[in-house]
């Protein structure tokens, strides 16, 4: 489940203060006035937050995931259950899947997001695989939420329509 950028018992708050100040404005004076806009204030703020992703300094690639891969340790020999996990196959493969997907060197989505066929491919493995918000893999991929989705979107679409 999505986590809110507040939580149920800040919303509490928030309309117990906007009632307390509704009520000082239609029952009090125009002295209660400037505390009802306090009152105010003070309510909104939970609802005035930003959330900022997190943007990973790399995007996906083969080589990428093959270099951690070296850095672990890990050689052909070696099958990453991590890998295997977070994209469904094992990391020898992920050069033949993509190349069995035959898409561009480079594509770019509907709303001008560049990037190349391999790292679409990669992004829909991992997508397909994880049932995570796009938020928790933005520091991952080194994409924006809506980087991620209309990537993985348009790979989606070009299957449907070659």
């Amino acid at each position: 489940m999505p986590t809110q950028p507040y939580t149920a018992g800040e919303l509490a708050d928030t309309r117990l203060l906007l009632e307390v100040a509704e009520a000082l404005v239609q029952d009090g004076d125009e002295s209660d006035e400037e505390v009802a806009d306090m009152l105010v204030l003070a309510a909104v703020e939970p609802l005035q937050r930003s959330h900022l992703q997190d943007i990973g300094p790399e995007k996906l690639s083969v080589r990428r995931l093959q270099r951690e891969a070296a850095a672990l340790g890990r050689d052909s020999d070696d099958v990453s259950v991590t890998t295997y996990i977070k994209y469904g196959f094992r990391l020898e493969w992920l050069p033949l899947v993509v190349q069995a997907l035959e898409v561009p060197d480079e594509i770019e989505t509907i709303n001008g997001h560049f990037g190349t066929g391999e790292e679409a491919v990669l992004l829909l493995l991992r997508r397909y695989r994880s049932t995570d918000p796009l938020r928790s893999m933005t520091w991952e991929t080194g994409r924006s939420i809506s980087a991620i989705s209309e990537m993985v979107w348009h790979m989606v679409l070009r299957r449907q329509n070659p």
